[in-house]
């Protein structure tokens, strides 16, 4: 399965106001997932929960998360709402590669 070969790093915007995070789900990224750089980005801010457009590598989109609820599409993962809540415009990165392979290990 292409999935068992890719693994994902989550990096926050350092220019984000909110100090939110994203949890991963195991496994992190699904059969549907590419290599590259997927964005989620908070466009709906409000205290009942931020919602976050979430874009493939190639800027398509592939759906809506919401602080708190676990997003399963390409990538798997929950947001989590920080001490200071997101704004709209702050942006989270899930970054997805080929996993190394272990010495003696065929891929």
């Amino acid at each position: 399965m292409v999935g068992d070969d890719l693994v994902a790093t989550v990096t926050p915007d350092p220019e984000n106001f909110g100090d939110g995070t994203v949890t991963l789900m195991t496994p992190a990224v699904s059969d549907a997932a590419v290599e590259g750089q997927y964005r989620l980005n908070c466009f709906l801010a409000q205290p009942s929960g931020s919602r976050f457009l979430i874009l493939d590598p190639q800027r398509r989109k592939v759906g809506d998360a919401f602080v708190g609820v676990p997003f399963a599409g390409p990538v798997r993962f929950t947001i989590v709402e920080g001490k200071t809540r997101f704004v709209t415009g702050d942006n989270l990165f899930i970054a997805v590669a080929r996993r190394p392979a272990v010495s003696g290990e065929h891929v």
